[in-house]
């Protein structure tokens, strides 16, 4: 699985996302962001954090009975 947190989160902080990374073992993938805060990447989307989700999706099979569409924007 893919964690994506950022160092500026005050909800949760990063100790929480390389705890929950820890218990996960090998699978995890842990990516720290910068200065974001909690909600921010959802009223101001970032690369920087939306970049390694997207990634990660499009590298990993959907998992059996979910149907993936490709959304196109122009």
């Amino acid at each position: 699985g893919l964690i994506v947190h950022s160092t500026r989160d005050r909800l949760f902080p990063v100790a929480m996302a390389k705890e929950l990374a820890s218990w996960c073992g090998e699978r995890a993938q842990l990516r720290i962001v910068k200065d974001l805060r909690h909600n921010e990447p959802f009223y101001r989307p970032a690369a920087d954090y939306w970049g390694p989700i997207a990634d990660f999706l499009v590298q990993k099979p959907a998992p059996r009975g979910i149907v993936m569409r490709k959304i196109l924007t122009v």
